[in-house]
């Protein structure tokens, strides 16, 4: 168990709450285009597959450079409301206004035509995804510098997303087109756009008001060009050269490839190998332990450590996988187990991911004397959506390399067996295989509590008037050889 650094309550509920109403934008507008925006393009917009798909890669292209290029301009903003939130103010009408138009009804009669302006669209979306989402990430820091504070701000942060999540898969289709709008589906996609453009965009109202962050931190990054041998330095090599950062890049890389793929996966294996064809047989157990351990994840963090707690649900996953031999087809009893401990699993990975990355930037701050949060977050982002497409694409050649027979009209072929026994181990070993590399990683991340506990008296002691102590100078060379590579690094300050 790790040692409990001393607890300091800074942050009011409004703030937490307010905080965590920004991510509904993340949570539900991810979830409803990942299920139903393909869907949208191909079924009802009517553009052939392979173009649909082509609007989605180029734009997800665009959005890995985006990311780290937001990053380090939100770090190097100057205003008086902060370098972060003038970002959520200017975002409320770009939003609304980004996802709406996606999901216009256009009748274009070419359709290149029609392609092209999906096109532009989706690059607009991914545009303004990024000029909100990378600041949204990087405040988390600036809004309270204690372990077990941040913790909380992911689980409220968490809580929101998943509801989001929840909401968007089950009423964005359902309500809007199948219910509402049977006759249109065009007009119901687009009264759902709306309604669900400003359940996105609104909240960021109070994330604006109450998410109050320092308006210039004495440490703030501040950039200056300096040719490109000195950005690569600064903004490429710096970051991966910290202990936490490469550890954490694994582990949030691959922990989220690893949801990618039973997400991607789950529909084929459940249509497919189980004969079951509601995808709520497995939604509704996993969104449900998903909310319920969002809270418990808190309380363990707290005790253990989010290091421990990460790799305990790390453990959770692999034992929810050694369930899926026991499943048979037709029975449900079983994938309702599956889900509520994979949602576990699941709920308290984000929780604890999106807890661990604001302390990676304290240790950045040892060696940098700067805060640069939003270059860390950048980088991550780019990770995300790199990683995402490259799990989608690991999926989509594993099946076509199994011999997947996709339907005939609006009837399924029966799948062979060589096909069945080669969705079951890549259903069960792709997901495996990226939770263990995640566990390898976790074990390798060195911010302990203690360790960002003894960091941050480091930093406290280092601004204060008359510098560090000899006591505390042998304390951050300790912590330097610890966290990342002196040697390397010590040009930077």
């Amino acid at each position: 168990m790790e040692k409990e650094p001393e607890q300091r309550n800074q942050l009011s509920l409004m703030t937490k709450l307010a905080y965590g109403l920004g991510d509904i934008y993340g949570g539900g507008a991810i979830t409803l285009i990942s299920m139903y925006y393909l869907f949208f393009l191909t079924d009802v917009i009517k553009i052939g597959p392979a173009l649909a798909g082509t609007a989605i890669l180029i734009s997800r292209i665009v959005a890995a450079v985006l990311d780290p290029v937001m990053g380090v301009l939100s770090d190097n903003t100057r205003t008086r409301w902060g370098r972060r939130r003038p970002y959520f103010l200017a975002g409320i009408p770009l939003v609304f206004f980004s996802f709406v138009l996606m999901w216009v009804p256009i009748n274009f009669a070419q359709e290149q035509s029609r392609f092209l302006y999906v096109l532009i669209m989706n690059l607009f979306f991914i545009a303004v995804f990024s000029f909100v989402w990378v600041p949204y990430n990087s405040i988390a820091p600036d809004l309270t510098s204690d372990y077990h504070e941040r913790t909380q701000l992911a689980t409220w942060r968490m809580a929101f997303s998943n509801i989001a999540g929840i909401l968007a898969a089950t009423l964005s289709r359902d309500l809007f087109v199948n219910t509402l709008f049977p006759e249109d589906p065009q007009k119901g996609f687009f009264i759902m756009a709306i309604a669900f453009g400003l359940f996105f965009s609104l909240p960021f109202i109070l994330t604006f008001i109450y998410c109050k962050e320092t308006p210039h931190p004495p440490t703030a990054s501040s950039f200056k060009w300096d040719g490109w041998a000195r950005f690569t330095q600064t903004f490429i090599l710096e970051p991966f050269r910290l202990r936490p950062f490469r550890a954490m890049l694994i582990m949030f890389l691959f922990s989220f490839m690893a949801q990618d793929a039973v997400m991607a996966m789950a529909i084929y294996f459940l249509t497919c190998y189980l004969k079951i064809n509601s995808m709520m047989t497995l939604l509704i157990p996993t969104y449900a332990a998903v909310l319920l351990i969002i809270p418990i994840t808190e309380k363990l963090s707290k005790r253990f450590g989010k290091k421990n707690t990460f790799l305990m649900a790390c453990f959770l996953w692999i034992v929810a996988f050694t369930l899926i031999p026991m499943v048979n087809p037709g029975s449900t009893v079983m994938v309702y187990l599956f889900g509520i401990l994979f949602g576990a699993s699941v709920g308290a990975l984000q929780v604890l991911i999106f807890a661990m990355i604001p302390d990676v930037p304290d240790a950045d701050e040892l060696f940098s004397h700067r805060r640069r949060e939003g270059m860390f977050f950048g980088i991550l982002a780019m990770a995300r959506k790199t990683g995402g497409a490259l799990a989608l694409f690991l999926i989509g050649a594993g099946l076509q390399l199994a011999g997947y027979l996709p339907p005939v009209g609006n009837e399924p072929q029966q799948q062979t067996a060589g096909f069945l026994t080669a969705l079951f181990f890549m259903f069960i070993g792709i997901p495996l295989s990226f939770m263990i590399i995640t566990m390898i990683a976790c074990f390798r991340y060195p911010l302990t509590s203690e360790c960002h506990a003894r960091l941050n008296r480091i930093l406290a002691a280092r601004s204060e008037e008359g510098g560090l102590s000899e006591t505390e100078r042998q304390e951050e060379s300790e912590l330097r050889a610890l966290l990342g590579q002196p040697s390397a690094m010590e040009n930077v300050e």
